[in-house]
């Protein structure tokens, strides 16, 4: 039997026929009296169809089945809805919707439900299937005490059913509905009702409620004096009921009832609120069964209103944690598509209003060299003149430390001036410092100047935005820095009178000035053609008439910087001392041919003793040395390419030899030479002329550097059949570190020795002429003091021994 159930339609706007499904014969023993009544609307109201619901039912379309309610009528096609969509299931307490796999789901009252699982319907829910939506009326339920549908649940099962039915809901306003849907049809009540406690107030305030349809008590509040106050404070049920036909009971002023049962809602010895179930109309007394189900829905009811609190918390937590990673996301790809502040801050305060909408947002930034902070203000985002020195803030940012406070006046370190940046005077205050690389740039601060308090949640979310945007800062004063340097770079470019080039890893020129702009128009291939082989060193290149100087650095992440110096000046002053050199030694060949000439004829004409006959044969040695120093002299100003013409010598004369040839410098300064050799020594196929050319310019060299009365040592050493070293040591001022990879450069002499006569080649024959024996020549400063040269040759150079004709091989 349903309750108020008949052959009358229930008064509507829309008359509606009630179709028995999934069968009219299922209830002649109950003489006909469907257990659920209701009625399916579309949303828009042009579709309405009413049911007799006595068993499971199938909402969908197009498919042969008994119980099946086709929706076609309703556009279920064009709205996507699955053949056997949802199932209604009615039991004697609930109807519930079971989504039976549906394509495309299932919403009731907008949130998702799960695949096979039973969500309860009440009066006035709206379901979405797909896209269809439907409107749920339910005109009559079943009463159980009258005409069950099945034999009376007994408590254990009823224990059990207010369980399942009430702990499965989330939400809290589902628990409460689904509370007093429950309470009202296993206490077979007009209407119930759950009122919860105003925690802020102390009254009771109508939470949830079933059969109650006047608006006035829906919004009625009842005090700690009311029967409803005494069972919140005894936390103990109640049950009551008219004495007399005439006399109902007043639960207030205007709200009277035939019966009332009351049962506190306690959770760990703390009341909740009360659960009311009642009589309006009927004259029906609340049994002790009654009490016991309505204790047992108020205990579940209890647990189920707890755990939906949290839930929701967590819910509305995870869905503002949802809303900042989006802010974040938001604020971060700014942050990564521009370089201008100004506009992350404007994404910044726009994310950030969604969270404070009443808090004022600001930003500083740190000028480490001021020691101060300047405000970026208002919308837009201006940095202002203002120098913060002092207040909260500054403390933030000198000191490195977050700070909140909901007192902010009474702070000692706030400062009116710096910390006033709101219309009214802010209460409360977040600072986050700003940090990159252990390094402040600046702080993000939230004022509030009304009466909400920030809390340590509100520090947290606002530090989740400090990443960024120190980052954004960061950058920006990065690209301003690089814009200053690129800037620098250019001017200095321009004031050069040599090119000047700085390519990027792409090959695109970066920066160029005039010269150098001029050589990339006309000459680019050239160009490229000589930096590829002057990177990591200096080459000469020519490059159309001129002859440059190329030097190329590579730089990790920056390109490659080009630095070129026009030589084809130096070059022509070169080829013009060359000839000059020339004609000079042509010159010098005249007079030394009348020295040789008048030494010949003094040796015929005039008796010499044993000493004079020395002196003449000296003279003549040293011109022919100087002949051949003449010829030397040109061949290396025409090219550096050194022609040998080798044979067998010995090194260990040659080095005698010349020591003897310079005694007379060595005693007019009286600077002794001390020879000596070490190792067992054999004969080196080289060229006499040149080694000897060779040690003599540098034992000259040192004699020529050496202050008086000072020492000179040459050492000759044979390194087995690996090398042959001669070491020439002085006692002299030295090389000046600066000069020390110049000296065997052409024409190069050290700025030091420009008071002593030279042309400045001879250590650069000295290189070229141990580099044609394949050996190398080096100098340093000796610890001792003084300059040391080496010559390396190598052991190579050695004479094989002949093989004699009855050697085997």
């Amino acid at each position: 039997m349903v309750d108020g159930a008949n052959s009358e339609q229930p008064n509507k706007n829309i008359p509606v026929a009630y179709q028995p499904i999934p069968s009219a014969l299922a209830f002649e023993n109950a003489g006909n009296h469907p257990i659920w009544r209701i009625r399916i609307e579309s949303l828009k109201g042009d579709v309405i169809r009413g049911f007799d619901i006595n068993g499971d039912i199938v909402l969908g379309r197009d498919k042969p089945l008994s119980n099946l309610v086709d929706l076609t009528p309703f556009g279920a096609r064009d709205h996507g809805v699955s053949r056997g969509h949802l199932m209604l299931r009615p039991t004697v307490s609930h109807l519930y919707a079971i989504d039976l796999g549906s394509t495309n789901g299932t919403y009731l009252n907008g949130r998702s439900i799960g695949l096979k699982t039973p969500y309860s319907l009440s009066d006035g829910d709206t379901l979405t299937l797909s896209s269809l939506q439907l409107m749920i009326h339910i005109d009559a339920r079943p009463d159980s005490h009258t005409r069950p549908l099945q034999p009376q649940m007994d408590l254990a099962d009823a224990l059990t059913h207010i369980a399942q039915a009430i702990t499965s809901q989330l939400t809290l306003q589902e628990v409460l509905k689904e509370v007093v849907n429950t309470a009202q049809i296993l206490a077979n009540a007009e209407e119930a009702a759950l009122w919860l406690l105003d925690e802020k107030s102390g009254d009771l305030y109508l939470a949830a409620d079933q059969g109650i349809e006047e608006e006035r008590i829906k919004q009625m509040r009842m005090p700690v004096s009311s029967l409803l106050g005494q069972v919140l404070e005894n936390q103990q049920p109640m049950r009551a009921m008219q004495q007399s036909s005439d006399q109902q009971i007043k639960v207030k002023t205007g709200y009277l009832v035939s019966s009332i049962m009351y049962v506190p809602i306690i959770l760990g010895g703390v009341a909740l609120g009360v659960l009311a179930a009642g009589h309006r109309q009927k004259a029906r007394n609340f049994t002790e069964r009654d009490e016991r189900i309505l204790a047992a829905i108020g205990d579940f009811a209890a647990i189920a209103i707890h755990n939906a609190r949290l839930y929701e918390a967590t819910d509305h937590a995870l869905a503002r944690r949802v809303q900042e990673l989006a802010a974040l996301n938001e604020v971060s790809a700014v942050v990564t598509a521009t370089l201008d502040l100004n506009q992350v801050y404007r994404v910044l305060v726009q994310e950030l209003k969604k969270y404070w909408p009443k808090q004022s947002l600001f930003l500083h930034l740190y000028h480490k060299d001021k020691e101060v902070l300047s405000p970026i203000l208002g919308e837009v985002g201006e940095e202002k003149g203002t120098w913060v020195n002092q207040g909260v803030i500054w403390m933030a940012a000198h000191e490195n430390k977050r700070v909140m406070t909901n007192t902010l006046p009474e702070h000692p370190r706030y400062h009116p001036t710096y910390d006033y940046l709101t219309a009214a005077e802010p209460q409360a205050l977040i600072v986050i410092p700003l940090v990159i690389q252990d390094a402040v740039v600046g702080v993000l601060s939230l004022m509030n100047d009304g009466e909400e308090e920030f809390d340590s949640q509100d520090v947290e979310n606002l530090a989740s935005f400090a990443n960024p945007i120190a980052t954004a800062i960061h950058n920006a004063q990065l690209f301003a820095e690089l814009n200053r340097q690129q800037v620098a770079i250019q001017a200095t470019a321009k004031t050069l009178g040599q090119p000047l080039i700085i390519i990027d890893n792409s090959g695109k020129v970066l920066v160029s000035n005039e010269p150098a702009e001029e050589i990339i128009a006309n000459h680019l291939p050239q160009l490229f053609a000589g930096i590829s082989r002057s990177i990591g060193q200096t080459t000469e290149i020519v490059v159309g008439e001129k002859t440059y100087l190329c030097s190329g650095q590579h730089l990790p992440d920056v390109g490659t910087i080009i630095v070129m110096q026009d030589i084809t000046y130096v070059k022509q002053l070169e080829a013009d001392r060359a000839e000059l050199m020339r004609a000079l030694s042509h010159d010098l060949k005249s007079p030394l041919t009348s020295i040789i000439g008048f030494a010949t004829l003094i040796r015929k004409t005039t008796q010499l003793d044993e000493r004079s006959q020395r002196y003449i044969e000296k003279i003549e040695s040293g011109v022919y040395r100087m002949g051949d120093m003449i010829t030397e002299l040109l061949q290396v100003s025409r090219s550096d390419d050194v022609q040998l013409t080798l044979s067998a010598c010995d090194l260990d004369q040659i080095v005698k030899g010349i020591i003897d040839d310079v005694e007379g410098t060595s005693l007019s300064k009286q600077i002794p030479i001390h020879y000596h050799m070490s190792g067992p020594g054999y004969m080196l196929m080289v060229d006499e002329s040149r080694v000897y050319h060779l040690i003599l310019n540098i034992v000259d060299n040192a004699l020529k550097y050496a202050p008086e009365k000072t020492n000179i040592y040459v050492h000759l050493k044979y390194h087995g059949d690996e090398m042959i070293t001669l070491r020439v040591r002085d006692e002299g001022p030295g090389i000046p570190p600066e000069d020390l990879n110049r000296i065997f450069d052409k024409y190069y002499r050290v700025d030091s020795t420009s008071f002593q006569p030279g042309s400045g080649v001879g250590l650069s024959v000295v290189a070229a002429i141990a580099q044609a024996h394949g050996g190398q020549v080096s100098a340093r400063n000796h610890p001792k003091g003084g300059a040391e040269f080496t010559v390396a040759l190598p052991g190579r150079l050695k004479v094989q021994p002949a093989l004699k004709p009855d050697a085997k091989i």
